[in-house]
């Protein structure tokens, strides 16, 4: 429960920052990556797992975590 949430949410800060060291390495790779619909599938999956595992137990801190970086992925 609250270590797979912790382990995710490090591995998303992990890449952020790996993203805003080298944005011309990533930017192109993400964008040829996020067409790919096993990537979509990929995404949908590991939040239904996310949500499954502790649908109670998920700040709501956690959530607008998600969702920005989306919002961000997606700009």
């Amino acid at each position: 429960g609250n270590a797979t949430i912790t382990r995710v949410v490090g591995g998303l800060r992990s890449f952020r920052r790996a993203v805003s060291m080298a944005p011309e390495v990533w930017i192109p790779m993400l964008i040829r990556t996020a067409l790919k619909p096993e990537a979509h599938q990929f995404v949908f999956t590991v939040l239904i797992m996310l949500s499954t595992i502790s649908c109670r137990k998920i700040p709501e801190s956690l959530w607008l975590c998600i969702s920005k970086l989306l919002h961000e992925f997606h700009e």
